[in-house]
């Protein structure tokens, strides 16, 4: 449910604030499930594979976890009416660890970055929409509406193959269209903020969304151009601490795009296409005179039904070029506007060529942290299939909740 500012009123660090706005909202979503993995990821006190021909010992896990579907969050966000049309607008959002109640960064294994998923403010009107500061990547929304029943264990893709620098975009300047006739479309630009180096680790992102009838057609774009600093030999002076905070994973350039389309056939049946593709050159280092060159591609099939007005059926197939498959099943069931009851089922199944791809021991499915140790620190199930020879299932049942 919406919170009104009078709901504001117990943080009371933002109530002074939010006074002086025509409306501010408290927003979130927990998602918890319970989750039992075969051959997922090493077992205990087994070594992990040297070769691609090696068929490592996986282990077994039935956990908590969270995230399943949607990514929990809480935040904020606002607008003001100035006149005319004319709209200020802000939003703050932050992660969530629903298993301990901490703030847990996915990207750093670290609890910080109170708002790491958004902080931006900017201005609205019959225009379109400019902000200024973190936003979302504009591939990531794409690529999370390629298939009609999606997720965040289908999406996790864009990692496993690659063409996603990163899911969040720091020092950036966004332009967002109206609808024209169905046709929406976002540019991004992530400054780097370095002296004496304006485009490396900078990143231009983009997205366009069509919806005409029974068709949507979906794109993304993201590219970053990035300088390697041991082969330059130079030391960057950094005026915000965020140097290359796009995407530290990948020191070179990298652009990934995807591209969509469903369509409704009936009222209660969607299918959907998407391809998504990656290109990334790390460039010479001091270290490393041959550059590391990599291109992946995945292929996505999925299928969308609702069975009754409260239960969504669908189905996923993936291939990537990973020599990785993945078939996700998914049952969601309604009970409110804002409650939902869900299962899923994912069957991945990697070759002996997931061990050479993109170094790349991160397979598809992300099932969210798991409580294991007794500091309280999670360790991660993600990439559940990332181990060469192995074919990993994971049985979920959860609970999300929207307010």
């Amino acid at each position: 449910m919406k919170k009104s500012l009078f709901a504001l009123a117990a943080l009371g660090a933002f109530a002074g604030a939010a006074q002086a706005q025509s409306s501010v909202t408290l927003y979130g979503t927990i998602d918890m499930a319970i989750t039992n993995v075969t051959n997922g990821g090493m077992a205990a006190g087994a070594t992990a594979p040297t070769s691609p021909t090696a068929s490592p010992v996986a282990g077994n896990v039935t956990a908590m976890t969270d995230y399943g579907l949607f990514s929990n969050v809480w935040g904020l966000k606002g607008s003001e009416d100035l006149g005319g049309g004319l709209k200020a607008v802000f939003n703050l959002e932050s992660d969530l660890n629903a298993l301990n109640g901490t703030i847990y960064n996915n990207s750093t294994n670290t609890y910080n970055q109170l708002f790491r998923r958004a902080a931006n403010v900017g201005l609205s009107g019959n225009w379109g929409e400019a902000r200024v500061g973190v936003q979302l990547n504009p591939l990531v929304a794409a690529s999370a509406n390629l298939m009609p029943v999606m997720g965040n264990t289908v999406n996790s893709v864009r990692t496993t193959v690659g063409y996603s620098i990163g899911d969040f975009m720091a020092n950036a300047i966004s332009y967002q269209t109206p609808n024209l006739n169905g046709l929406t479309a976002k540019v991004v630009y992530s400054l780097n903020n370095q002296v004496d180096d304006m485009s490396g680790g900078s990143v231009i992102a983009a997205n366009a969304l069509y919806s005409q009838g029974a068709l949507d057609i979906t794109a993304g774009y993201n590219k970053q151009t990035s300088t390697n600093a041991a082969a330059a030999s130079t030391v960057y002076t950094d005026l915000s601490s965020n140097a290359n905070v796009n995407n530290p994973k990948f020191p070179g350039d990298l652009t990934g795009y995807v591209v969509g389309l469903k369509y409704k056939v009936t009222p209660t049946l969607q299918v959907g296409y998407g391809y998504g593709h990656s290109d990334y050159n790390s460039g010479s280092s001091a270290a490393t005179a041959t550059p590391t060159i990599y291109n992946g591609a995945v292929q996505m099939l999925g299928i969308g039904y609702n069975a009754t007005p409260s239960l969504l059926l669908g189905a996923n197939y993936l291939v990537s070029t990973l020599d990785s498959t993945m078939m996700n099943l998914q049952a969601r069931y309604s009970l409110s506007k804002r409650t939902m009851l869900y299962s899923q089922v994912s069957r991945m199944a990697n070759g002996a060529g997931a061990y050479t791809k993109a170094g790349a021991q991160a397979a598809f499915g992300n099932f969210g942290p798991v409580q294991t140790d007794t500091s309280g620190a999670p360790t991660a199930v993600a990439g559940l299939a990332g181990l060469q020879n192995t074919t990993a299932t994971a049985i979920g049942f959860g609970i999300v909740h929207m307010f």
